[in-house]
C-alpha cells in the first residue's frame, strides 16, 4: 500500500502534467441546461475503461440505466492544493451514451463520433479515469474537508445569505392576522365587476398608485394590457361578469394581472372562488405587506402565496447552495459558497465514493 504524501504527490504530478481549468469547463464548456455533446470515440473509450473499474451504485431496470456515484475529480486550488469535485456517472447501454453529471448541474453527454474535443475536457475526462484507476488499487479515502465547498451541493437558510427585509418577528404577526382573516368569507362568489374593482382600487392605494382618480384608468395604466374585453363589461351587473368569467379566465387573458410583470414583479387578484379572492405576487418585496395589511383592514377575504412571500422575506426559506433554487411565483436564486455570510449553517449533501471492482 502507498502511502497517502506518496499518492497525493503523484497526483499533483499528474495535475500539473494536465492543467484543468474547472470553472470553464463547468461554466462554459458543459451547462445545467442543454448540456454538452460530445461525439468522440478516444473519449467514449476513456469513459468506457473508467466505467470498467466501477461498481454501480444503482441499477435502473425499466430504463436500463446504470448509474455510479460519486466519483472524485482532483483539481489544484489557487493555493496549489488539492481538491476534489464530485461527479457522477451514467450509462445507457442501449442508446450507446453516457452522461457525466456534476454535483452542482453541468453535464455532458457522450457519443462515439469523431468530433474534435478541448484540451480542457480531454484533460478531465482523463484525470477522473486516472484518479479512479489510482483509487481502485490504492485507495485513500476523501474525507468531507477533502471535497470542495465550491463544486459540490448544500442548503441554508436565506437569512444567512443576505439580510432580510423583514423580521422573523413581523413575518409572524402578519402570518397571524392572515390566518384569522382567512376564516372570513363573502356570500357568494358572483360579484360585480364593481366590487371586483373595489379591491383592485384597495390595493393600488395601498402601493400609493393615486395618480388617476378612476380604478378603470388605473387598472389600463398598471394592469396588463390583455384584458379581452373586461372593463367593457357593465358594472353592475353580476350575470354578466360571471358569463364573462366562464368564457375568458382561463383562455390566455391577462385581465387579472393588476400590475404587469414589469412593475414590482407582477401582481395578480383572481375574483371570487370558494367565498375568497385569490391574491399571487410573483416577485416579493416590502410592498407586498402594505397589500396585506389594507386588505386585512378592509376585511376582504382573500389567500394567496401570502405565506411563501412571508417566509422569504424574513429569510425563513432554504436556499441550494452552489445551485439556483426555484420558488413559487418564478422566484429563482443562485447561491454560491462565497454569498453566504454564515459559511457555518451550511447543511452539505452528504456524498459517499463510488465502490471499485477488486484489481
Amino acid at each position: 500500500m502507498i502511502e497517502r504524501v506518496e499518492i497525493e504527490r503523484k497526483i499533483r504530478e499528474e495535475l500539473i502534467k494536465r492543467p484543468l481549468d474547472l470553472d470553464k469547463l463547468l461554466f462554459e464548456e458543459m451547462n445545467d441546461l442543454h448540456g454538452a455533446l460530445i461525439k468522440n470515440r478516444e473519449i467514449y473509450e476513456i469513459v468506457e475503461n473508467l466505467e470498467s473499474l466501477l461498481l454501480p451504485t444503482r441499477v435502473i431496470e425499466n430504463v436500463y440505466r446504470k448509474i455510479y456515484e460519486y466519483l472524485f475529480l482532483p483539481y489544484l486550488e489557487e493555493d496549489r492544493s488539492i481538491s476534489f469535485a464530485p461527479f457522477s456517472l451514467v450509462h445507457l447501454p442501449e442508446s450507446e451514451e453516457y452522461y457525466i453529471h456534476s454535483e452542482i448541474g453541468p453535464y455532458a453527454i457522450i457519443k462515439k463520433g469523431n468530433t474534435p474535443v478541448s484540451k480542457n475536457f480531454y484533460n478531465f475526462i482523463s484525470l477522473l479515469y486516472y484518479f479512479a484507476e489510482l483509487q481502485s488499487k490504492n485507495h485513500i479515502p476523501i474525507k468531507d474537508e477533502d471535497i470542495s465547498k465550491k463544486y459540490r451541493l448544500g442548503k441554508v437558510k436565506l437569512k444567512f445569505v443576505e439580510e432580510p427585509e423583514i423580521t422573523e418577528e413581523e413575518a409572524k404577526e402578519l402570518k397571524k392576522k392572515y390566518y384569522r382573516n382567512l376564516k372570513r368569507k363573502l356570500p357568494s362568489d358572483e360579484i360585480t365587476l364593481r366590487e371586483y374593482l373595489s379591491v383592485v382600487d384597495i390595493i393600488y392605494k395601498a402601493l400609493g398608485l393615486n395618480d388617476e382618480k378612476d380604478v378603470i384608468e388605473k387598472r389600463r395604466k398598471y394592469g396588463d394590457f390583455r384584458m379581452c374585453g373586461l372593463l367593457d363589461l357593465p358594472l353592475d351587473d353580476p350575470a354578466r361578469f360571471m358569463e364573462w368569467r366562464k368564457k375568458y379566465e382561463y383562455s390566455g387573458c391577462h385581465s387579472f394581472e393588476i400590475i404587469k410583470g414589469v412593475q414590482t414583479g407582477g401582481i395578480q387578484l383572481f375574483p371570487p372562488s370558494e367565498g375568497k379572492y385569490t391574491l399571487h405576487i410573483c416577485i416579493p418585496s416590502k410592498d407586498f405587506l402594505k397589500i396585506i395589511d389594507a386588505l386585512i383592514e378592509k376585511k376582504i377575504p382573500f389567500k394567496g402565496n401570502v405565506i411563501e412571500i412571508l417566509n422569504f422575506l424574513s429569510g425563513d426559506v432554504d436556499v441550494n447552495v452552489n445551485k439556483l433554487s426555484y420558488f413559487p411565483g418564478g422566484i429563482s436564486l443562485y447561491i454560491s459558497y462565497e454569498n453566504v455570510r454564515e459559511k457555518n449553517k451550511i447543511k452539505w449533501k452528504k456524498l459517499r465514493e463510488v465502490e471499485y471492482k477488486k484489481p
